[in-house]
């Protein structure tokens, strides 16, 4: 594994950190994304979208970063991770909550363009999204019964993922319910992952499909979260949605292999989490350097210095898994064979954890500001606390992490 940077990554870097410093307001990202966690109906939510921001960031190339070469894009597609990875910690660090205006088009344009998708689909997606310089897409996997995380580790039929499709001639019909969803308020297409054997284990009865967000029978309700997430995020609601066979991805009852690249593909929003906690921890370095405490700068105090110490050792070691993760995915993706959950959940759980005790180290370390909405981390303590659950609590992805690392079952009771 070399960890050395390319000449291209290095130009992305500094792409996304000249547009930062150029284009990017941080406070009126958080602002909007305040908006969005109040926001009580779609047309509120929608109304307060940074439209030309995002359009700015498809004229320098930005969105567009992994929509594969044929179509006009950058390219960083099937064996893209690594590149993907650096790229999202730079726009964590220099775009804070603003990141996921980048984040949420590279998770999906990185997984459409992976081997699920026919050609004819690539066609039809990458054609509408490069023609539209603000179409979004839209994931929905979670459901009431599941939560965040439908994926449980019981592989048993009816436990989990109770929304169904079923064939009707050359349709599949979509009945059910989904409850947590980013970026599906302001989505022009949603993939929506459902049964397709009621009687099958979940790894054996899943399928994805690509519906469009005016699909007769789909209605939305928005989710209010309290970290925010200038998209937004809602409950989607499928009664009778029919979509044609063309918008199967994937095969039949397959849509785990689907699932587990799509999951590849969205550990970079954990990784632009963890840029956005890099920043946060430089700034809670240079304030512990300023501040006075008994006559001297506070980092000079031992207790200090050691929490700070102890926090960049999780720092490096959660950078370093995510490029061990990243690499991983991209040896598997350029040899053909499906991804190994094992690393992206890994990073899913590590990540997660070191950024919420980041925000433990950071209370203690502002402690003298007091507990004031202005106080330094409190922006990043509200987005840590909602990233904390979604995608699975920590505690889950371990117990996944184990069962594929060491290879064991689960038994339900």
């Amino acid at each position: 594994m070399d960890f050395k940077l390319t000449e291209e990554q290095k130009q992305i870097k500094s792409l996304i950190r000249q547009f930062a410093k150029r284009e990017v307001d941080i406070d009126h990202m958080w602002e909007l994304s305040d908006k969005a966690a109040r926001a009580k109906t779609l047309e509120e939510l929608r109304a307060i979208q940074p439209m030309d921001l995002v359009k700015k960031l498809n004229d320098v190339g930005l969105r567009q970063l992994c929509v594969p070469t044929k179509y006009g894009g950058g390219g960083v597609t099937q064996g893209g991770c690594m590149t993907r990875a650096i790229a999202s910690e730079e726009a964590g660090y220099s775009m804070a909550i603003g990141c996921r205006l980048l984040a949420t088009p590279w998770n999906h344009c990185a997984q459409i363009a992976g081997p699920h998708t026919t050609e004819e689909q690539k066609d039809w997606f990458f054609t509408q999204f490069m023609a539209n310089p603000t179409m979004h897409v839209g994931h929905v996997g979670s459901e009431p019964s599941g939560m965040t995380d439908f994926s449980l580790p019981y592989d048993e039929p009816g436990y989990s993922m109770r929304t169904i499709a079923h064939k009707d001639g050359n349709e599949w019909v979509i009945n059910g319910d989904k409850m947590f969803s980013s970026a599906s308020p302001v989505a022009n297409l949603i993939q929506v992952i459902a049964r397709t054997d009621k009687n099958a284990p979940i790894s054996k009865s899943l399928s994805c499909f690509f519906v469009p967000k005016d699909a007769p029978g789909l209605t939305q309700e928005v989710n209010r979260l309290i970290g925010g997430e200038i998209f937004g995020n809602c409950q989607n609601h499928f009664d009778n949605v029919r979509v044609p066979e063309s918008n199967l991805i994937g095969e039949v009852n397959k849509g785990g292999l689907v699932f587990a690249d799509t999951i590849a593909a969205k550990m970079i929003v954990y990784v632009s989490l963890f840029g956005h906690a890099q920043k946060v921890y430089d700034g809670l370095v240079e304030y512990a350097k300023e501040r006075i405490g008994g006559g001297r700068p506070i980092i000079q105090h031992s207790h200090i210095a050691q929490m700070l110490g102890e926090m960049s050792i999780k720092m490096e070691a959660v950078r370093s898994l995510i490029y061990r993760a990243s690499w991983e995915n991209d040896q598997r993706q350029l040899a053909g064979a499906s991804v190994d959950l094992y690393w992206s959940l890994s990073v899913f759980h590590y990540a997660r954890k070191v950024c919420w005790d980041l925000c433990q180290i950071a209370l203690e370390i502002y402690g003298g500001v007091g507990t004031a909405p202005e106080m330094p981390v409190e922006r990043f303590l509200r987005r840590v606390s909602t990233w904390y659950i979604t995608g699975g609590v920590p505690s889950m992805n371990a117990i996944k992490c184990s069962m594929l690392h060491n290879d064991h079952k689960i038994v339900q009771g």
